[in-house]
């Protein structure tokens, strides 16, 4: 396995030959285990079409919730909930150490920086050298498994949004639901993350575990945004699902009139940001169509060049204008937040929240995390949403949260 390393202020030697003959999979396997020992904030991820998978680890003996500041040009790991008022409730993982697998190929990358304990280099050559143990996880309270569950209860409550919709009084609103099943003994979950990069190449694939947030993983379809340091903005309006099949081309996909109009609420909301703040040089493409895994959604994209447009701090703006979306909350979105607070009956946590890599070579890269499941030493917590407009069917939602958790299911049952 090739090495490259670049300790920069660290005091502590990193052996190069820590990692020799031992694959990806014993890689990360040995170093999860130990960044649970030392008891880190641990975030791994693999970007949309790289096939490169990056881990970072943060020492930090508490994680303080703040307002990101993509600007500053400050590397880390952004993670926020989905309930974040003016931004200020969101974690940024430090990168104490880093580590970069590339993709079909023995090369890592390694950083380290002098926060690291000095012990975690010990620590993680015997958990390389040793056999296969149990996987430890930060953990938190799971979401009630109790109404979010219920079929009646999400029935009833896309009919309360729809007479509300008929009133005017919403244009769309997104319900979420949980499904819990148990874990076996046997589950792997640096096995699950290996699987969801192979099997959702399109998507960005995460595994993140923070004390006191618990442990999630993810395999998202939907940007939130993303920056070019000097270069370029850009963001993504994405909504509607359908099943399709893997072998067929997207180019004959059909959408129903419904899945349409709810992709443009999301792309109406998006222009409406860019006019807020008298932003007019933008590039719109789409909408066409995309594959998420199994699924196909509808997506449009924004791209704002910064020589056409000097906005220094654009990326910070539009993250506060953007979050939550109109595909993960509803619009209009203050009216669609206070139904869901009032009525979905749910804890959706860092489900519909936003994570990914700020300031990493030159680009912070945040994703709207969906898809993602929650996880406890003997079960895991699937989170799905339906989008419910004019035209929606409280049935045919229901089928849709359902087909959404079968995606991660199939993967995950394969791990057990």
């Amino acid at each position: 396995m090739s090495i490259k390393t670049d300790a920069g202020k660290a005091k502590t030697k990193i052996d190069h030959r820590l990692f020799t003959g031992k694959s990806l999979y014993q890689s990360s396997y040995a170093l999860w285990n130990t960044a649970m020992e030392f008891n880190a904030s641990v975030a791994i991820w693999c970007l949309p079409g790289s096939g490169d998978l990056n881990f970072l680890i943060d020492f930090s003996t508490q994680q303080q919730a703040a307002t990101l500041d993509i600007q500053s040009g400050t590397s880390g790991f952004a993670v926020s909930p989905f309930v974040n008022p003016s931004g200020r409730r969101t974690y940024f993982l430090k990168p104490h150490i880093q580590f970069g697998f590339k993709n079909n190929s023995e090369e890592i990358t390694i950083k380290s920086s002098a926060e690291a304990p000095p012990a975690f280099w010990q620590s993680l050559q015997e958990h390389l050298n040793e056999p296969r143990q149990i996987i430890e996880a930060h953990q938190k309270q799971q979401a009630d498994s109790g109404l979010s569950e219920d079929r009646s209860h999400f029935l009833n409550l896309v009919n309360k949004a729809l007479k509300l919709i008929d009133g005017n009084s919403l244009e769309k609103v997104v319900i979420a639901r949980t499904l819990t099943r148990p874990l076996t003994k046997r589950f792997d979950l640096i096995r699950l993350l290996c699987c969801l990069s192979s099997t959702h190449p399109d998507t960005f694939v995460s595994l993140i575990s923070i004390p006191g947030l618990g442990t999630w993983v993810g395999a998202s379809p939907e940007m939130l945004i993303e920056v070019s340091t000097g270069k370029q903005f850009r963001t993504v309006s994405l909504a509607g699902t359908q099943a399709y099949p893997m072998d067929a081309s997207l180019s004959e996909a059909v959408w129903k009139q419904k899945e349409i109009e709810e992709q443009a609420m999301v792309s109406r909301f998006i222009v409406a940001q860019f006019k807020s703040i008298r932003l007019r040089e933008f590039q719109e493409t789409g909408p066409r169509s995309i594959r998420a895994g199994s699924l196909i959604h509808l997506k449009s994209e924004y791209h704002v060049d910064f020589q056409a447009a000097p906005y220094p701090r654009l990326g910070d703006i539009m993250l506060q204008l953007l979050h939550p979306t109109s595909a993960i909350c509803g619009m209009p979105r203050q009216a669609a937040q206070d139904f869901l607070s009032s009525y979905e009956d749910l804890e959706r946590g860092l489900y519909g929240g936003f994570l990914g890599p700020v300031n990493m070579q030159g680009e912070s890269q945040l994703y709207v995390n969906l898809r993602c499941i929650q996880l406890s030493p003997t079960q895991v917590t699937y989170y799905s949403g339906a989008g419910i407009t004019h035209d929606s069917e409280a049935e045919k939602e229901w089928l849709e949260t359902e087909l959404k958790s079968k995606t991660l299911q199939e993967v995950v049952d394969a791990c057990q």
